[in-house]
């Protein structure tokens, strides 16, 4: 096995650029593990590869979990090739074990995608739609769907408005959280979004579409110059402006070509059959932003099949008791069609 060393270390004590994905930032990975009840740590690692990993580990008593929140980057930030990012998580997970530092690693956020699955781990197929926004936005007009092009078009031509800026948080909230109960998920508090949006080391495009004062849907993107990722959006349950969101996505991307940004990536794509489905109109809307398809792997796997059983078997007792059945992640939905 390749010679690779691992610790965790202070963040405060390491100064990233902004070549770093946005999950580097310590503002951001300690808001977000607040809100997963666990612990932001960053990993560095150094021998024949050297670089750093973003991690989230929560003690849930019985067992330790692990969550990345992105791939494994060298020291300007930059992710390795597929063979070379598999040989890193691979020392990784030697290093979790021997050490002890957690028994279960859980599917990583749904922002990033690794490009192969280590060995012993459940993976499945995945996917992202990704637009290079070093073309520019000509090449990247002429690369959308006529239908993008048109309803945008219309929307511009109809009196859309967009407003950009952290003043327009109170109103994306109320869309952003209409949007998720209309589809019966999980959706952060309020103090999630106001507490990110304040943050100095850290870069949010929040911004809102109207259409004669009424707000038709909202966008909250965090970027760095790595890239911006759609991880937040909303939409009105009536919208009166065909294309609205499409105009607002389209003005984030030219905010992200002018801002230097490198990638726009929208954030998830499934690879099995979606036909009929409500992914089905979703993917659409994504891959007609004419961006390219990148395929990767999502992947879990138990360090401690003994104390892993142990836990979900108390677990399950607990949320049938509360009448909760459902605890399949992607993963899990994914295997199902395999």
């Amino acid at each position: 096995m390749d010679n690779i060393a691992f610790q965790i270390i202070k963040k405060s004590s390491v100064k990233l650029s902004d070549n770093f994905h946005f999950s580097f930032r310590q503002s951001f990975g300690e808001t977000y593990a607040k809100l997963q009840n666990s612990s932001y740590q960053l990993v560095k690692f150094s021998g024949d590869f050297e670089g750093y990993i973003p991690i989230l580990i929560k003690d849930s008593k019985i067992i330790k979990t692990l969550k990345f929140l992105f791939n494994p980057v060298n020291k300007g930030g930059v992710t390795f090739s597929s063979s070379d990012e598999l040989t890193v998580v691979e020392a990784f997970i030697s290093f979790l074990k021997s050490n002890k530092i957690v028994q279960r690693i859980v599917q990583p956020v749904n922002w990033m995608l690794f490009q192969s699955a280590p060995k012993n781990s459940i993976s499945v197929p995945f996917g992202s739609y990704r637009i290079d926004l070093s073309q520019g936005e000509r090449e990247i007009w002429k690369g959308l769907h006529t239908k993008h092009r048109n309803v945008i078009r219309n929307a511009q031509k109809k009196g859309g408005e967009i407003k950009i800026g952290a003043d327009q948080i109170a109103v994306f909230y109320s869309l952003y959280k209409a949007t998720m109960k209309r589809s019966f998920m999980y959706y952060e508090p309020k103090s999630f979004f106001e507490d990110l949006i304040h943050k100095k080391d850290l870069k949010i495009f929040t911004a809102v579409v109207y259409h004669e004062g009424n707000p038709m849907g909202g966008l909250f993107v965090p970027y760095s110059k790595e890239g911006a990722y759609y991880v937040y959006g909303a939409s009105a349950e009536r919208i009166t402006l065909t294309g609205a969101f499409n105009f607002l996505q389209f003005e984030l991307i030219k905010f992200m070509i002018d801002n230097k940004v490198l990638k726009y990536d929208f954030v998830g794509a499934r690879l099995s059959d979606i036909s009929g489905t409500k992914f089905e109109g979703i993917q659409k809307f994504k891959a007609r932003f004419g961006g390219e398809l990148v395929e990767g792997v999502l992947w879990k796997m138990d360090l401690n099949k003994i104390k892993c059983k142990l836990y979900d078997n108390i677990l399950n007792l607990k949320l049938k008791f509360i009448g909760f059945k459902n605890r399949e992640d992607i993963i899990d939905q994914e295997l199902k069609k395999i």
